[in-house]
């Protein structure tokens, strides 16, 4: 999987059936070549495990190599998880934008509302005022009691 990991010295020496173990500042050194790739904590994590433990180049390399799998694999989950927050957030904006709007015009219509009772107290006020006038005249003008009296008597 990772070709630069799998390239690995060719010693001119015979392998002995033994295998050759790291020791804790080999396994420390070689981890260091993971820096760049592999957050820092997820590198002390593994050397934390591996402390004290009888560990090979080739085992060593192949923690490694499922860890960086691992990662790049979290990458593609974290950026799609990321854009759908991201979609979601947008979304958000816009419907927010459009509470705003709804709330702009609300005010506007409140404003208005209030205006408009304003208005028809006046009004009320002039139709109170025109119906004693209209009283007061009609009151002059005409004496109901007479009419009804004369009208009643076949005058």
């Amino acid at each position: 999987m990772l070709g630069f990991l799998s390239e690995e010295k060719q010693e001119d020496e015979p392998k002995s059936k033994e295998p050759e173990y790291l020791s804790d500042s080999e396994i420390s050194e070689f981890l260091r070549d993971f820096r760049d790739s592999v957050p820092s904590f997820v590198l002390s994590d593994v050397q934390k495990a591996l402390s004290g433990r009888r560990v090979t180049r080739e085992q060593l390399l192949a923690v490694m190599e499922r860890i960086v799998s691992g990662a790049l694999d979290r990458d593609a989950e974290l950026t799609s998880r990321v854009d759908e927050l991201s979609a979601s957030v947008s979304e958000l904006r816009e419907e927010v934008s459009e509470l705003k709007n709804c709330n702009e015009e609300l005010a506007s219509f409140a404003e208005e509302l209030e205006r408009l009772r304003g208005e028809m107290m006046e009004l009320r006020e002039t139709l109170n005022t025109l119906m004693r006038d209209m009283r007061l005249v009609y009151g002059r003008k005409f004496n109901v009691s007479a009419i009804v009296d004369e009208v009643l008597q076949g005058a």
